[in-house]
């Protein structure tokens, strides 16, 4: 089997491997993402193109890389205004010894 293919089958076999473990989705999912990484890293480093696609797919759509706005845009404009008036210092000139 030739590096390329190798390295295919053994990242499918790990994949149908992790697909029978008690493992959380988002762990799965996390664990396909670090494999692709790998590959995506092998091939710029060894000039090649595999191109794998997994057998399986793990998708854990919690796994969102927004994270969930808790407060409108009119609060957060309000919030940090009120913190910068908080704790704005007084420049140099403006402060007595006193």
């Amino acid at each position: 089997m030739e590096r390329t293919g190798g390295r295919i089958h053994h990242a499918d076999e790990y994949m149908r491997y992790l697909a029978v473990q008690d493992h959380s989705l988002s762990y799965k999912t996390s664990m396909q993402k670090a494999v692709n990484t790998l590959f995506k890293f092998q091939d710029f480093k060894n000039k090649e193109d595999a191109g794998w696609e997994p057998e399986i797919k793990f998708n854990n759509d919690s796994t969102s890389h927004n994270p969930r706005g808790f407060l409108t845009d009119v609060e957060r404009r309000k919030l940090r205004e009120a913190s910068l008036e908080h704790g704005s210092v007084p420049h140099y000139s403006l402060v007595t010894s006193e």
